[in-house]
């Protein structure tokens, strides 16, 4: 297990967000543009500046509501270069929509869908285009794909707002605690688990620094061994709080919860990787 370097999963999540931003929501702006400067133009209006101004100006307002659109936004038509060519820039956002909706479905980890691209990517042009996503899982005249694509911004969003609350010591304790089995433990009262678990928290982070695995509070680039770490805060936890045999046992016993209880923590907030 290796932190993840917060840095680098941001900038990726960052990544990701812009280009379904840039790709699919901007370029649908501008193909909604499109089609009603199009539509002005058949219904005989003039196509001054001042009147397409308007138009983007307006959606905009629309696309980014609450933002301020400001005279230099509304003028950003002039210098889109798809506008003076043929209508086609909602292909930006259907072509990236079905990518995800593939990448979504190759990642799944069933073969079947595995298979279907597979197909996709053999059957070259023999078919239409909607045709032969259609047969490969993906249906472009459904809203599923747009959505599948809206929903993978949300959980990139996601990430980037745990990633930089990074590691909450007292919300990862509070997680532990919850999930904890207090019939496993029965040797402990709740006062003495709760102290137990906060002292090996305090330990597992001391173990990390020690480690390399964290350098001043952020992520280095050294591995945890868990096994290192379940030795180091249990060695620590019975030299503090000692015992019997029996007792040597039930500490040992929590230590093993916690050290799965805060990978499971850990992971669910985006903050390690496996490598």
């Amino acid at each position: 297990m290796l932190l993840q370097r917060r840095d680098q999963r941001m900038a990726l999540c960052n990544y990701q967000l812009e280009q379904i931003r840039g790709t699919v929501y901007r370029q649908t702006l501008f193909a909604e543009f499109e089609r009603e400067v199009h539509a002005m133009a058949m219904r005989g209006e003039a196509l001054t500046a001042e009147a397409l101004t308007a138009v983007y100006r307006r959606l905009n307002e629309v696309y980014y509501k609450g933002a301020v659109v400001d005279d230099d936004i509304a003028i950003e038509w002039m210098r889109i270069p798809h506008f003076y060519r043929a209508f086609y820039v909602y292909q930006y956002a259907t072509g990236y929509s079905a990518a995800v909706a593939f990448s979504r479905r190759v990642l799944s980890g069933d073969a079947h869908k595995r298979d279907q691209y597979l197909g996709f990517l053999a059957s070259g042009s023999s078919k239409p285009p909607l045709e032969t996503l259609r047969l490969a899982g993906v249906d472009m005249e459904s809203p599923e794909p747009v959505e599948e694509c809206l929903r993978s911004f949300e959980e990139a969003l996601d990430e980037m707002e745990r990633l930089m609350e990074g590691y909450d010591r007292e919300a990862a304790l509070r997680y532990i605690s919850k999930k904890v089995d207090p019939s496993a433990h029965k040797a402990f009262s709740p006062r003495e688990v709760e102290s137990l678990l906060r002292k090996a928290q305090e330990l597992d982070l001391q173990y990390m620094e020690e480690a390399g695995v964290l350098v001043d509070g952020v992520a280095g680039d050294s591995f945890y061994d868990d096994d290192e770490a379940f030795e180091y805060i249990s060695e620590n936890l019975l030299k503090l709080f000692g015992g019997g045999e029996e007792t040597a046992g039930q500490i040992l016993a929590l230590v093993d919860d916690y050290m799965d209880l805060q990978e499971e923590y850990l992971e669910q907030a985006g903050l390690v990787t496996w490598e």
